[in-house]
């Protein structure tokens, strides 16, 4: 069966970080080049577990005796790996996405009968490979932001990765696949058209066509043996992205607030956004501006109920 929403958010996919993935062919590479003990050798792997854990004073620490040999700062060595480990999860994950893409507009996933109180709790809910591709968009963005703050060797390819890992952290996540499942199911099970509830869905569905769905400009990932890309082209490209990002989940936001007030039955109206909530949340919280906004409507939303 496949669900309405779910289907609209799920029209574009041009192109995540499992987070080693990429680890034997980094540490390699780094180990080849710098390292002769076992001791250095497990340095990579904790250089990426720091980073992911957003500790950059302790990751750069350990980049000292990498970077020294290379005649690079512990900033620059870092900065480059960053870059580097995005740029391999991106390229690496193309047919994994695609597979996961098909399992998500399916719908295959999600099963009938589901109490709105089980949405952020239950992990079946949530198809593990899809769940994969999530989390490697997420750890994908964080790679390129910390090598873009670190001074990034590759600053056009960067921002392009995560102009493009936005959306597919949009479309993989559990709002898309779950929340958003959840709810379209919910709407065609009514008898009632529900306009309110309609028109937030045809807005989110307009505003992901005309500014998630295109492509955005040839950059370094068509074109990697280029080195004329235009910085401020794809600076743009990645905040236009962002932009259109958080208002489309504000729109999302209103859409669970609607089904909650007067579609879903009364025993789980509180249950439906008590869950959304926790979702939107933990899907977007690399957003203050979703945060603050989700925790608004929500406890609104709570308070008329």
């Amino acid at each position: 069966m496949r669900f309405v929403c779910t289907v609209v958010f799920f029209r574009l996919m041009d192109s995540r970080f499992q987070r080693f993935i990429i680890r034997d062919s980094v540490s390699c590479r780094i180990s080849r080049r710098c390292c002769t003990s076992q001791a250095l050798d497990e340095r990579p792997g904790q250089i990426f577990r720091l980073v992911a854990s957003n500790d950059i004073p302790e990751a750069l620490k350990l980049c000292e005796e990498f970077a020294k040999p290379l005649n690079l700062t512990a900033n620059e060595f870092l900065s480059k790996q960053c870059s580097e480990r995005s740029y391999l999860i991106y390229r690496l994950s193309v047919d994994s996405r695609a597979s996961a893409l098909d399992i998500a507009q399916s719908g295959n996933a999600f099963p009938e009968n589901v109490h709105a109180s089980e949405l952020s709790t239950r992990e079946d809910l949530w198809d593990s490979d899809v769940r994969e591709q999530y989390q490697r968009a997420v750890n994908c963005m964080h790679l390129s932001k910390t090598s873009l703050t670190l001074g990034s060797p590759n600053i056009p390819r960067d921002f392009q990765i995560i102009g493009k890992s936005i959306v597919w952290k949009l479309l993989f996540s559990r709002t898309a696949c779950v929340l958003q499942a959840f709810m379209s199911r919910k709407l065609q099970e009514s008898k009632q058209p529900y306009e309110f509830a309609i028109t937030n869905h045809r807005k989110a569905a307009r505003l992901f066509d005309e500014q998630l769905s295109p492509p955005g400009p040839v950059g370094p990932l068509e074109q990697p043996d280029s080195n004329i890309h235009d910085t401020h082209v794809f600076e743009e490209f990645c905040l236009s992205r962002q932009k259109a990002y958080e208002e489309h989940v504000k729109l999302i936001i209103h859409l669970a607030s609607d089904v909650g007030r007067h579609v879903l039955p009364s025993d789980e109206r509180k249950p439906f956004i008590h869950s959304a909530e926790a979702i939107i949340m933990e899907d977007f919280s690399d957003s203050d501006k979703i945060q603050k906004y989700s925790k608004s409507v929500f406890s609104s939303t709570i308070r008329a109920l």
